[in-house]
C-alpha cells in the first residue's frame, strides 16, 4: 500500500495525512462561521434600532370604517413610519394607513379610524421601518 501512496504522492504533492489534515481545517472553520452566523442572526432579529408597534385593540365599526389603537415604543430614538392595515376574512388587505413616529419619542399610544373598500373582520398595527 505505501508503494502505491508515495508515487502517488510524489506525482501529486500530498500525502493522505495532509487530505485528512486539510478537511479537519475546513470542517472548524466552516463550523466557527456557522457559529458566528448563527449568533448574528440572533443579535439582528432580538435588537431593534427603530420604533416597534402592537396591536392594543380594534373595533369594526361599520362596512367601511375600522377602528384601531396602537402602542408604538422606539428604544433607537430614530422615528419612523407604521403601517396599521384592515383585513378582510381571507387576509386581504382592504384598509391601510402608515403613521409617522418622531425622532426621540420612546413611547406613543393612539388610534385610528380606517377607510376600508370593503367590509373588513380585523385592524392590525403591522409594522414600523426606520426612515
Amino acid at each position: 500500500m505505501t508503494e502505491i501512496q508515495d508515487p502517488i504522492a510524489a506525482r501529486y504533492g500530498r500525502s493522505p495525512k495532509q487530505a485528512k489534515r486539510n478537511r479537519h481545517a475546513i470542517a472548524i472553520v466552516a463550523g466557527v462561521l456557522g457559529l458566528l452566523f448563527i449568533i448574528w442572526a440572533f443579535y439582528a432579529n432580538t435588537t431593534s434600532l427603530g420604533p416597534t408597534i402592537t396591536t392594543t385593540a380594534y373595533e369594526v365599526i361599520d362596512d367601511s370604517h375600522v377602528s384601531v389603537s396602537y402602542e408604538v415604543t422606539d428604544q433607537g430614538e430614530a422615528g419612523g413610519i407604521c403601517v396599521l392595515k384592515a383585513l378582510r376574512a381571507d387576509f386581504g388587505i382592504v384598509g391601510y394607513k402608515e403613521i409617522t413616529i418622531p425622532k426621540n419619542v420612546y413611547s406613543l399610544t393612539g388610534k385610528v379610524v380606517l377607510l376600508t373598500s370593503e367590509p373588513a373582520v380585523t385592524g392590525v398595527a403591522d409594522s414600523c421601518s426606520v426612515r
